[in-house]
C-alpha cells in the first residue's frame, strides 16, 4: 500500500465502543486515514440511564450521546445506512440499500440482533426491548391506550436477567400513579431469576420485585402469544395487553455468513486486542465480540474497551505492536429499582438498595454521556 495514498477505516456500528473511538481518534489519525462510518443512528441512547427515562427520572436529551457530531469533528463522514453482508476476504461490505463499500481496515460494534421470542411480529402488544425508540414509542401508544382504563390491564416482561429487572421495576415506576395501575408479571424463562448474580444480590432483587407486587412467573419461558394472553411452555397461560422481551441479544445472521471466526453463539471471535482471530485488520467490540475469555454482553465492557480498540486502530495503520485490553472478570454493577434507588452488586457481594447508589450511579452515567469517558 502506498504511503501517500490514506488508509480507508469503516467503523461499522454506532455503539457504545465506537461512541468512545470517533472521539479518541480525533486529532490522532492525522492524513494517514480516511475514516467513515456507517450507522443509521445520529445518537446513541446510553444503555446506562435507559432504566431512568423509562422511569421518567430523565428526559431523552439527558441520555443521548451525538454520533453525528462526533462524526463531523473527527472530519468523518457518516453513511445514515446498515449493513447487512461482509466479505473480509474481498474487503467489501454491502449495505441495505444495495451499495458496497470497501475498506482497509474494519471495525465493527453493531451490538446483537433481538433474540427471536416465537411470537407474531405483526401483533403490536409485543415489544422488544430494542430498538430504545421502538420501545419509547410503543410504551406511549400502550399510555394512550389505557391510562384511563376502569380495570388495570396486564404488562409482563420477558426476561430474567438484570436488563429484564431493571425494566419492570422502572415500568412499576413510570405507572404508578395513574388512576388504576397496571397489574405486572416477569416471566424469567427456563433459568430463573438473574441466574449469572450473586445470591446476596438476587435476593435483594427478588424482594424488590415483591415489594413492587410483580408477580413472577420462574422456570418457564413464552412460546405464544395469542390476542390477550401469553403462553409458556408448560402449559400455563397468562392475560397479557402488554409484553416487552428483554430476553438479550443474538448474533447478526451477517456474522456467521461472513465467513469471520465465530464462537458458538455466532458472535465474532477476537483476541485480546480485539482484532479478529481470523481476519487481521478486522476488529470486533461491544456485545458483537467474543473475548478469549467470555464476558458479560454489557455496556460497561464496551466502554473499557474504546480506548483500546482506538489506539489499535491507530496502531495498526502505522505498524504497531498492538495493545492488550485486560478485561476484568467482574465488574461494579449498579442496578436502579425504578425509584431512583440503586443496589451495587461486584461479584459475589452486593450493597443493599439506597439513595445514595442512585446518586453515585446518576453522577457516573450523566459523566459518561457528557464526555463519553466511562
Amino acid at each position: 500500500m502506498s504511503p501517500h495514498v490514506p488508509i480507508r477505516l469503516i467503523l461499522v456500528g454506532g455503539g457504545h465502543a465506537h461512541v468512545g473511538v470517533l472521539r479518541r481518534l480525533a486529532g490522532r489519525s492525522g492524513d494517514r486515514c480516511q475514516i467513515e462510518v456507517v450507522t443509521p443512528d445520529a445518537e446513541l441512547v446510553y444503555s446506562g440511564m435507559l432504566p431512568g427515562w423509562i422511569a421518567g427520572h430523565y428526559a431523552r436529551a439527558q441520555t443521548t450521546l451525538s454520533i453525528e457530531a462526533r462524526t463531523r469533528r473527527l472530519g468523518a463522514f457518516r453513511y445514515p445506512d446498515t449493513m447487512v453482508a461482509l466479505d473480509p476476504d474481498a474487503r467489501t461490505l454491502t449495505l441495505s440499500s444495495g451499495r458496497t463499500l470497501t475498506y482497509d481496515m474494519l471495525s465493527l460494534d453493531t451490538g446483537g440482533a433481538p433474540v427471536d421470542t416465537t411470537i407474531d411480529a405483526l401483533d403490536r402488544t409485543v415489544v422488544p426491548a430494542k430498538p430504545v425508540d421502538t420501545l419509547m414509542s410503543s410504551l406511549a401508544r400502550f399510555e394512550r391506550r389505557h391510562r384511563d382504563a376502569a380495570n388495570p390491564c396486564r404488562v409482563a416482561v420477558v426476561g430474567g436477567g438484570v436488563g429484564g429487572v431493571e425494566l419492570m421495576l422502572s415500568l412499576v415506576h413510570r405507572w404508578a400513579l395513574w388512576p388504576t395501575p397496571p397489574a405486572f408479571r416477569l416471566v424469567t424463562g427456563t433459568s430463573g431469576l438473574l441466574p449469572d448474580v450473586a445470591v446476596s444480590a438476587r435476593q435483594r432483587l427478588r424482594r424488590a420485585l415483591q415489594h413492587a407486587g410483580v408477580i413472577l412467573d420462574e422456570g418457564a419461558r413464552m412460546t405464544a402469544r395469542p390476542p390477550g394472553q401469553l403462553v409458556l411452555d408448560d402449559g400455563r397461560d397468562r392475560a397479557a395487553d402488554l409484553v416487552v422481551a428483554a430476553t438479550g441479544a443474538r448474533a447478526p445472521d451477517w456474522a456467521r455468513a461472513s465467513g469471520l471466526a465465530v464462537d458458538a453463539r455466532g458472535f465474532i471471535a477476537v483476541d485480546w486486542t480485539l482484532q479478529s482471530i481470523s481476519h487481521p485488520g478486522v476488529f470486533a467490540a461491544g456485545d458483537l465480540a467474543a473475548l478469549p475469555a467470555p464476558r458479560p454482553k454489557s455496556g460497561v465492557f464496551a466502554v473499557r474497551e474504546a480506548p483500546v480498540l482506538a489506539d489499535n486502530l491507530v496502531r495498526a495503520t502505522q505498524g504497531q505492536p498492538l495493545r492488550v485490553f485486560s478485561a476484568q472478570r467482574r465488574s461494579l454493577a449498579l442496578v436502579s429499582l425504578g425509584d431512583r434507588r440503586a443496589i451495587a452488586i461486584r461479584g459475589r457481594w452486593s450493597l443493599p438498595a439506597s439513595r445514595y447508589m442512585w446518586h453515585v450511579k446518576d453522577a457516573i452515567d450523566r459523566r459518561f454521556v457528557r464526555t463519553g469517558v466511562g
